[in-house]
């Protein structure tokens, strides 16, 4: 088996992960403070708590947003970095499973990154699609514990999955 490319080490993922999601939080940010349609109905919905805030799409941005406005504010700032971390789970959450499932560090690695290709995450999550964005990374994160629970059926695995499940589901209906 060839050596592993330094590109492809867990290390460099990680630093190549984090600098794209950076660089593009950098961006969003020296734009200015004009939202997308999402982000400027999640402004207007993280004023207050409430179990739901409208019948097309559950609540866990929002209420994230709300917890995150409490401390930054409700501005630009505070989605962009919900979003981003979102994007981080994704990305995250998928090197991980991709990681188990290669064998070649290096396909596991251009898997991960083959996400900033697909025009949903390279271009349109990063000023819209909110509710997507949030369905994207629990899909992520679940697929991650089911690959564990199939390794090793052990309760924690199956509580992280329910936990990855219901969020999911508080993330965009159709999760299911």
């Amino acid at each position: 088996m060839p050596s592993q490319p330094a590109w492809a080490t867990p290390r460099a993922v990680a630093l190549l992960i984090a600098a794209y999601l950076l660089i593009h939080l950098g961006v969003r940010l020296w734009m200015g403070p004009t939202l997308g349609l999402d982000d400027a109905e999640q402004a207007l919905f993280a004023q207050h708590w409430l179990l739901n805030y409208r019948f097309r799409a559950p609540p866990l941005f929002t209420w994230a947003l709300v917890g995150t406005g409490g401390v930054l504010g409700v501005n630009m700032l505070s989605i962009s970095l919900l979003r981003y971390a979102l994007l981080a789970m994704i990305f995250g959450f998928t090197y991980l499973t991709a990681r188990r499932l290669i064998r070649d560090p290096a396909l596991a690695a251009l898997a991960t990154f083959s996400f900033a290709a697909i025009y949903v995450f390279g271009y349109y999550s990063h000023h819209d699609l909110t509710h997507t964005t949030t369905l994207s990374a629990f899909l992520a994160a679940s697929w991650y514990v089911f690959v564990r629970l199939a390794e090793k059926p052990t309760l924690r695995w199956y509580v992280l999955l329910g936990l990855c499940f219901g969020l999911g589901m508080l993330g965009k209906w159709n999760f299911a």
